[in-house]
């Protein structure tokens, strides 16, 4: 008897976007998030959750508006200060300093 296959935890999100709605931990892993901060993101608006069959889910769509519109992470002012002020400190001897 062959061995059954092996889950590949992927092959759930695999084409997801031609998929109408997802599950929350489908969801969660296309936007590398979890359930619960999907949750937290319905309850403050900034996605729409949907009831089918006595599931939550979230529409396909509504996964590619928040995976599209994610901005690029930038340092802030306040890091990128406070790393050159860092720099620009002496380092006393012997305390080993950076």
């Amino acid at each position: 008897m062959p061995a059954p296959p092996i889950p590949n935890p992927q092959s759930a999100v695999e084409n997801w976007r031609s998929r109408a709605l997802l599950s929350l931990p489908d969801a969660g892993k296309v936007l590398g998030i979890s359930r619960s901060s999907l949750y937290k993101m319905a309850n403050a608006g900034e996605v729409s959750l949907v009831r089918l069959g006595g599931r939550t889910l979230v529409r396909s769509e509504e996964v590619a508006r928040l995976a599209d519109g994610v901005e690029t992470w930038r340092p802030s002012e306040r890091a990128t200060k406070a790393r050159a002020a860092k720099v620009d400190r002496p380092t006393v001897a012997g305390k080993g300093g950076a």
